[in-house]
């Protein structure tokens, strides 16, 4: 049978008394994780009520709810269309907090500075405006290629994903008005529902934690603009990870907390150390993991300069302006965006997005940039599944529909042929969208006499 570390529960009990730590013992070793899901913010409620069985709403996400069981999420074609993303619901606070502190939603640049898997990016995304821009950062590279499918499913296009260490961003000093920082940490409060994080849970860790966390945190103060918000969270409980941390942003003079209030009924314990400020989820109080926020207001600008290393990322990510937009007008929303070309590769961005696209292309080591829109080989275009999923760009009124059921559903997601009897008879190739409840799933193509090329990519199919 598990225990809780004895180091861990005498720094509980410290703080908050041996009574609370008995009891939150006994939350994490006995008890289940709830489940939580977020919605885009156009969801069909009718989705919700058919196709979910729903313990009730996530309080401070007007559009999350908790699940009364976990269901297989990657056998559910809607996940695949990005209509919700499954997200733990103490990190869903973010929302709540920025809808809290920000005057405005447009025009706003943003950085996720430890981004992946993207839960926290995605919740970003949803509350900022297509004018506004978000930069979502992963030092790790296979934890970034993970992050680059769920924003791609998410369907976002006022995005752009890097690969990148925190002090890289240096060149983009004080650009940002919302730096978020979701640290690296020891995972406390990942106990309940990882019980390798108790096993690799010690205090030597939390010391590497605490090192690691202030070298970004020291990287972050300089990237954000004067009235700008730096926004700090962890999974973790210990002070040393978390208030210590504020302590020191505090220290350096350009910052101050934001003194937010929260609903008793959300069960977050507000954590006040002097002018430090925090927000502490315990899951014995709060239905939801273990979770710490804060949020900081730059109050003076760094007056710091900085030696930027020669840019070893230039010319990773050129474009070369496409002349002939006639292919695309079908498919894309020309008027409203740019369209540019890389090799054989297209991308789009809105016209308003492109200066501060371009400010730092050739800066970062960009994994991903606003939507990859298809191949022009020789003037034959090849839509993407980017396109596919992103309202935004897609210009759906010249698309030709495919509605599926379920069991075609999962066919199409295999690369699988859908059942011929669905399939439209053409005289020539043409392009069809496959739906599921009106959500879209993907590209396929449609030949003469009934034949089918599924264009869901190989990476993303489902395998058993």
């Amino acid at each position: 049978m598990y225990r809780l570390p004895s180091s861990f529960l005498e720094n509980i009990a410290h703080r908050k008394g041996k009574e609370f730590a008995i009891e939150l013992e006994k939350c994490i070793l006995e008890t289940e994780s709830p489940i939580s899901i977020r919605f885009k913010r156009d969801i069909d409620r009718n989705i919700l009520a058919n196709n979910f069985e729903i313990d009730g709403k996530v309080l401070w996400d007007e559009n999350a709810f908790y699940l009364k069981s976990r269901p297989s999420f990657s056998q559910d074609p809607l996940w695949h269309a990005g209509v919700y993303y499954v997200q733990e619901a103490s990190s869903m606070i973010l929302g709540y907090l920025l809808k809290k502190v920000l005057i405005k939603f447009d025009h706003l640049k943003v950085l996720d500075l430890c981004a992946a898997p993207g839960g926290k990016s995605t919740q970003i995304l949803s509350v900022i405006d297509n004018s506004s821009f978000l930069i979502a950062n992963e030092i790790l590279p296979k934890r970034a290629q993970i992050l680059k499918e769920n924003i791609i499913k998410s369907g976002y296009s006022n995005v752009a994903i890097t690969n990148n260490d925190s002090k890289d961003f240096l060149c983009m000093q004080e650009i940002f008005d919302v730096v978020l920082i979701d640290a690296p940490c020891s995972g406390e409060g990942l106990f309940r529902k990882d019980k390798d994080a108790i096993d690799e849970w010690s205090i030597e860790n939390i010391q590497k934690c605490d090192i690691r966390q202030k070298e970004i945190l020291y990287n972050a103060i300089h990237l954000v603009k004067e009235n700008g918000f730096l926004i700090y969270s962890t999974c973790t409980y210990n002070y040393t990870e978390n208030i210590d941390q504020i302590k020191f942003l505090l220290s350096t003079g350009l910052f101050e907390c934001i003194n937010i209030s929260l609903p008793d009924s959300f069960g977050f314990e507000k954590i006040e150390i002097y002018e430090a400020i925090g927000y502490q989820a315990f899951p014995s109080k709060v239905k939801g993991e273990g979770f710490f926020i804060s949020v900081l207001k730059k109050v003076r600008h760094s007056n710091i300069s900085f030696h930027i290393r020669e840019n070893k990322y230039a010319d990773l990510f050129k474009k070369i302006e496409i002349k002939n937009h006639s292919i695309l007008s079908d498919y894309i929303k020309i008027d409203e965006n740019d369209i540019f070309q890389k090799e054989n590769n297209l991308y789009a961005w809105e016209k308003k997005n492109s200066l501060f696209i371009r400010s730092f292309l050739n800066k970062l080591k960009v994994v991903y940039i606003s939507t990859s829109i298809g191949e022009l080989k020789k003037d034959i275009y090849i839509p993407s599944q980017e396109l596919a999923l992103n309202n935004k760009l897609l210009n759906i009124e010249y698309q030709y529909f495919i509605d599926i059921d379920i069991n075609n559903s999962i066919k199409y997601l295999k690369k699988e042929n859908v059942d011929n009897e669905i399939i439209p008879i053409e005289n020539k190739s043409k392009w069809y969208l496959i739906k599921y409840l009106n959500n879209i799933l993907g590209w396929i193509k449609i030949l003469p006499n009934k034949k089918q090329n599924n264009y869901y990519p190989l990476d993303w199919r489902l395998r058993k």
